[in-house]
């Protein structure tokens, strides 16, 4: 599989196939700056070295973007350079601001992903505080939609702050009502909260929004009825999860001990 940049004022494209991705990521951050490229390939490139192993050229491939929207334009407003750039290269305002978003937010998991890894509790502060700072810049990008809430929330989770992540959730329902990412975060701290009940009750109110949900979730069933003492319920979950996805097979010996 090859990712394809678009060559600026051309009908032509450089391919780059992802698993011959230079070592040195700065070869296509230049292409990319060269040929004004749509920051959904920003991303998919960071997202391909990650894949890979390279944690390190995630985040340098995506920094000099935020570099970029950190810069004050004329009337001394941040962002307003970064659209400037890449809405003269033919995107709209709102596509720009969306996958900027969706960059930010990627950086944010990101850090909360490693921090969370991290024995170190002063090593996991650092990337903990490093996710909250993406967070709150695409909060400042995004005031009303909240698209960063959901994430944040699972932050929140990490460090545990069960309720002010619940609250956070509560917010991304009052814009978006029924929302699943909403409901799965309330669940899960709920659940890290040692209220199985009221996890399976959100877990359940997922399957009435939508009946063909990930296996995760059937997997978070499973978990609250093994913690609720029905193992029979909890089994059934579980081995429904493993017909949907195999690559959970983990998970069931844990199950079954809870």
């Amino acid at each position: 599989m090859s990712i394809l940049i678009p060559v600026q004022n051309s009908e032509a494209g450089v391919a780059a196939p992802v698993d011959e991705l230079t070592e040195d990521e700065n070869d296509v951050i230049d292409i990319l700056q060269a040929e004004l490229a749509p920051l959904e390939l920003w991303l998919r490139f960071a997202v391909e070295y990650y894949r890979q192993g390279k944690l390190e050229s995630f985040t340098n491939i995506l920094q000099p973007l935020k570099e970029l929207y950190e810069e004050k334009d004329a009337k001394g407003e941040k962002g307003g350079l970064l659209l400037q750039q890449f809405v003269k290269a033919g995107e709209s305002e709102e596509k720009v601001k969306k996958a900027f978003l969706d960059i930010l937010n990627s950086l944010a998991s990101f850090h909360t992903v490693i921090g969370s890894r991290e024995r170190d509790k002063a090593k996991r502060k650092v990337r903990f505080d490093q996710a909250k700072k993406y967070y709150d810049c695409a909060e400042g990008v995004d005031l009303l939609l909240g698209s960063a809430n959901v994430g944040r929330a699972v932050l929140q989770i990490a460090q545990g702050q069960l309720g002010r992540a619940e609250k956070t959730l509560n917010e991304v329902e009052a814009f978006h009502m029924d929302s699943v990412p909403a409901l799965l975060g309330k669940a899960c701290a709920k659940y890290n909260g040692g209220n199985f009940k009221e996890a399976l009750k959100l877990y359940r109110k997922v399957f009435d929004i939508n009946p063909a949900p990930p296996a995760s979730v059937r997997l978070g069933l499973g978990y609250c009825y093994a913690k609720l003492g029905q193992p029979r319920l909890a089994q059934m979950a579980l081995e429904r999860t493993l017909e949907l996805q195999v690559s959970n097979a983990c998970h069931l010996p844990r199950a079954r001990a809870a």
